[in-house]
């Protein structure tokens, strides 16, 4: 962009390759959340090895070799204008409902602002709603997935039947003794919310049986046909987020936890993994 640009100088002895001064004059005041505003500054080379004592055993973990010599001299005015740009970038993010935080007792609220984030302006375009989350269960799905607004809306669920079995509260909860009593109390659930016509078409699914499938994040991802693929981060499972501090947050980069749930959506589709389907 116009007025945005970054000019680095830098001295090297390349016979030893050692660094004799490094200067970066960073004048880029749209500078993003993981750019950084590097003042000049003076290096030197300087070995050492930090050690580690682990019962009989040693480690040892190499230090960098630079280190910062004489003074440190910051643009102010360059670097006012990113921090300001900062907030201002925090500010927009809280308007836009992209980062919500919670205290204690504030589920109800969470639940609300999931629905509304997945009812949100871009739900002419949206195709399908997917799901992760290891506690996820038939009552959260109807609270949160079936609220969804768009007509003929594609459900994909996936959770881990491993980690519900191995949760003494959510083991009882759920009815999650054996697998199959467990399939059928979450099958009967959702069967009977959705009775014998319905719109939404689902596939709830889990990752057992030994697989290395286990997870641990939450994200919920929506799918639109023409408009870029939103992903939200959950800090807590949706059968207790609000409950305790916890936050929902989009994720910047969603590719990553799309290829995730995707690979992981691929490698449970067997009925040993299938819950319930309807599509």
């Amino acid at each position: 962009m116009a007025n945005q640009y970054k000019t680095t100088i830098a001295i090297t002895d390349i016979t030893n390759e050692l660094t004799l001064f490094y200067a970066c004059f960073d004048y880029r005041v749209l500078s993003n959340y993981y750019s950084q505003v590097t003042p000049p500054e003076i290096v030197e080379q300087a070995s050492g090895k930090r050690i580690l004592h682990y019962e009989n055993e040693e480690q040892n973990v190499e230090l960098s070799n630079v280190q910062r010599l004489g003074s440190v001299y910051f643009f102010y005015e360059m670097e006012n204008a990113t921090n300001r740009n900062a907030r201002l970038k925090d500010q927009w993010f809280v308007e836009k409902g992209y980062l919500k935080s919670y205290t204690v007792n504030q589920h109800d609220q969470a639940i609300s602002d999931i629905v509304n984030i997945i009812n949100s302006n871009l739900l002419w375009d949206l195709e399908e709603l997917w799901i992760i989350d290891p506690y996820m269960c038939a009552e959260d799905i109807v609270k949160t997935a079936f609220q969804c607004s768009k007509r003929g809306i594609v459900i994909k669920v996936l959770n881990s039947y491993g980690v519900i079995h191995k949760n003494k509260e959510t083991k009882d909860s759920m009815s999650a003794s054996d697998f199959l009593t467990y399939k059928e109390v979450q099958s009967t659930k959702l069967s009977i919310v959705l009775g014998e016509e319905t719109d939404l078409k689902i596939e709830y699914r889990t990752t057992r049986n030994g697989k290395d499938l286990s997870f641990h994040d939450r994200y919920i991802i929506l799918k639109y046909n023409i408009n870029n693929d939103r992903v939200w981060s959950l800090g807590a499972s949706i059968n207790s987020i609000g409950k305790t501090r916890s936050i929902i947050q989009i994720v910047e980069s969603p590719g990553t936890i799309l290829k995730l749930f995707d690979d992981l959506w691929n490698a449970t589709n067997s009925d040993e993994c299938r819950i319930f389907s309807n599509s």
